[in-house]
């Protein structure tokens, strides 16, 4: 019988999803909205169950025939990610969940040892070890950490903002490139303000990451927050690393734009990512299916 694998990597803004034809190599894929299970637990089962109908659906294959992982955000909420397991499991050929940041890891390196570092909506460094094993560092989530992610970088963004709004007593007018910007997204008025606060989530914080990225030149509160973001990468780096001497890799969409920012010393060791977060959900379904289980 053939067979077929499913990988889906996703996170706190969007969702990849690609089937692989084991036995002609043909590639489907799709895209969805957010997959973090300990934000919307409901949410990420509809969108996970949504791509993988979409693709069984167009490629003619059934479950029985699909061994499918998911890399996902969120699943250190072990009540919520049984949850998710439940709603899969029993289903296909071979099933496994696992985080995001194992998935980027395998991808990052293509198996072999290496430092991640995943800077997206939030963010986390993580070390895959020569014997298989892997260690996570940081990934703590918005409301206490995700230093050097995107949604840290928007809230920041946000709060400097909101200082020059005070400042200038609500004169929009008065108020730098940046701080304009934003407030023209959220509101210009302390009510307007208050309101979409009281709604924002780390998805919505993040949507202005690249707001902080497009002022950095001419802006002296993006250019602070990108060096700030660029110092907690260096930190995830460090202690990730340890006393090794493995090579980095960065994934995620802020990565090229914080390089940049870090030291010479740092930048010495970066490496090219092998493949994505996607790639290592698609390596590791291949493993499940020769009998090769890595330890995740």
């Amino acid at each position: 019988m053939s067979q077929c694998i499913i990988g889906i990597d996703g996170g706190g803004t969007k969702t990849d999803a690609r089937l692989v034809n084991l036995e002609t190599g043909e590639c489907r894929s799709l895209h969805g909205g957010p997959a973090h299970v300990n934000n919307d637990c409901s949410g990420a089962i509809a969108v996970v169950q949504g791509l993988v109908d979409g693709l069984l659906h167009s490629s003619g294959f059934e479950r029985a025939q699909t061994t499918l992982v998911c890399g996902l955000a969120g699943i250190s909420n072990k009540p919520e990610a049984a949850r998710f397991r439940q709603a899969f499991e029993g289903q296909f050929r071979q099933f496994l969940l696992t985080s995001d940041a194992v998935t980027s890891t395998w991808g990052a390196g293509g198996g072999e040892p290496i430092v991640m570092v995943a800077l997206g909506t939030g963010s986390v460094a993580m070390r895959l070890n020569p014997d298989g094993s892997s260690a996570q560092y940081g990934g703590w989530g918005f409301f206490i950490a995700d230093e050097g992610g995107g949604a840290v970088m928007g809230r920041d963004a946000i709060r400097a903002a909101l200082w020059e709004f005070d400042r200038c007593e609500g004169d929009t007018t008065k108020l730098g490139t940046m701080a304009r910007a934003l407030v023209a997204q959220i509101g210009s008025d302390r009510s307007d303000i208050l309101q979409w606060l009281r709604n924002a989530t780390p998805t919505k914080f993040a949507s202005f990451a690249p707001l902080v990225v497009e002022h950095s030149a001419h802006s002296g509160s993006a250019k602070k927050i990108m060096d700030q973001a660029a110092q907690a990468v260096e930190r995830k780096i460090a202690i990730a690393r340890g006393n090794s001497d493995l090579p980095v890799a960065l994934l995620g969409g802020l990565s090229p734009f914080l390089v940049p920012y870090l030291s010479d010393e740092t930048q010495a060791i970066l490496c090219s990512p092998k493949g994505s977060a996607l790639d290592g959900c698609c390596l590791l379904a291949r493993r499940l299916t020769t009998g090769k289980m890595a330890t995740v």
